[in-house]
């Protein structure tokens, strides 16, 4: 077996790395979270509120709708009107969401579309704004789950253009 080595980098890249790195040269303008109002993963947007807060960024909280399943194809052409009811319930959810931030960071501003490929939407959607950082609340979830259905946050990954940090349910960030 042979070790590569890499040569070393000089002293002057590494003191601009390290200053990257340091809590007090991370600029943050925009940061954005995806988020569902109606489920228990709003109880992850509050580290993203003190990571805004922190840097004075302007905060997104993201909701892409899908249409339930059972409303789109189950009910058919009947299920419109409670799909629209749906939709309507979950964009006051996200209202709400966004008066309940403004209490402790006023420069919260959401965004509400309706779209198929979830975490497309994300994407286009940092894009849009010119996100410096997408903030994924997520929860841990059971094996069989994750090898069922994957997970909201790696799929959001994949398709991100900018820095991602995944808050598990029950974690606060810490200062560094």
């Amino acid at each position: 077996m042979t070790a590569t080595t890499q040569p070393s980098q000089p002293a002057s890249q590494k003191s601009s790395q390290e200053s990257l790195f340091s809590g007090d040269s991370i600029q943050l303008h925009r940061v954005i979270v995806p988020i569902d109002p109606t489920s228990d993963a709003v109880k992850g947007i509050d580290s993203a509120v003190g990571l805004a807060k922190k840097h004075g960024a302007d905060l997104f909280p993201v909701h892409i709708y899908k249409a339930p399943y059972s409303f789109a194809y189950v009910r058919g052409p009947h299920g419109y009107a409670e799909c629209e009811q749906h939709r309507s319930l979950v964009k006051v959810a996200l209202l709400n969401l966004r008066d309940r931030i403004r209490r402790k960071y006023s420069r919260c501003f959401v965004i509400f579309r309706q779209g198929v490929d979830i975490q497309g939407g994300i994407s286009a959607v940092a894009k849009e704004v010119k996100a410096d950082l997408i903030v994924v609340p997520a929860h841990r979830p059971n094996w069989l789950r994750h090898l069922s259905k994957g997970s909201d946050a790696e799929r959001i990954v994949r398709k991100s253009p900018c820095p991602i940090l995944v808050v598990y349910e029950g974690e606060e960030l810490q200062a560094a």
